[in-house]
Order: structure tokens, then C-alpha cells, then sequence
């Protein structure tokens, strides 16, 4: 418990967005942010994130890809589901893949959607 304490007083003193957010553990030991309170809109997205799930899903939250992902954010359950469970989180309702994917990006920043780079990386890149 006591190491437990002290990773969280370094990560409390030394990265200030920690402090201002609700941060919990699962079971897994992944660090999980929780989500802000405000309901997630594709328009509240960060900007590569909806360049992201354009290219994606063209936009569409019932979007089903050609090797079963869902959503704006073609999340496969294969690779995410038991995570996103671990997190509360529905992968296949909208909001969720929405939040599922703010948590991804967070993690991985735009790794996630390399194979779709093609389609976003030069508006992304412009954007830096």
C-alpha cells in the first residue's frame, strides 16, 4: 500500500494534468483516466481524432469493418473488448467507442489507426 501511495504522490506532484483528473487502477494494473462528466461529441473530439474516425468509418457510428470492428473508431473487439469491459465501457455504443478511443489515444497517441494513415496523416500532420 505504501508503494502505492508514493507512485501516486509522484504522479500527482510531478505531471499536473493528474491532479485535475480522476485516475483509478484496474484490475489488469492498466492506469485508467476517467472520463469527464460532460457527455463525449464527436465535435468535443481532439481534431486528429475526427480526422481519425472520418476516414474510419466515414463517419458512421454502426459502422462494421471487413474484419469486425465497430464503431466511428473501428475498434476490434478482438484486441479491445475485455479491456473496455474492464473500463465499463459498451465498444459498440457510440459514446463509449468515442471515450474508448479518447482512452487509446491518451495511451498510444495515433498508433492505433495506422493502417488507416493513408486517409488522415497528411491533414493530422498539417494540424501540428
Amino acid at each position: 500500500m505504501k508503494n502505492v501511495l508514493k507512485v501516486c504522490l509522484v504522479l500527482f506532484t510531478l505531471i499536473p494534468s493528474f491532479a485535475n483528473s480522476a485516475w483509478f487502477v484496474l484490475p489488469s494494473g492498466i492506469l485508467y483516466e476517467v472520463p469527464d462528466l460532460e457527455p463525449i461529441t464527436f465535435a468535443s473530439l481532439p481534431i486528429e481524432l475526427q480526422h481519425i474516425a472520418l476516414c474510419e468509418s466515414g463517419g458512421n457510428p454502426k459502422a462494421i469493418g471487413p474484419y469486425k470492428e465497430v464503431g466511428l473508431f473501428q475498434i476490434h473487439p478482438k484486441y479491445h473488448l475485455s479491456n473496455a469491459k474492464q473500463m465499463e465501457l459498451d465498444i459498440y455504443d457510440p459514446v463509449d467507442n468515442m471515450t474508448y478511443a479518447i482512452y487509446l489515444y491518451k495511451k498510444n497517441g495515433l498508433r492505433d489507426w495506422f493502417s488507416s494513415k493513408g486517409c488522415w496523416g497528411k491533414r493530422v500532420a498539417l494540424l501540428r
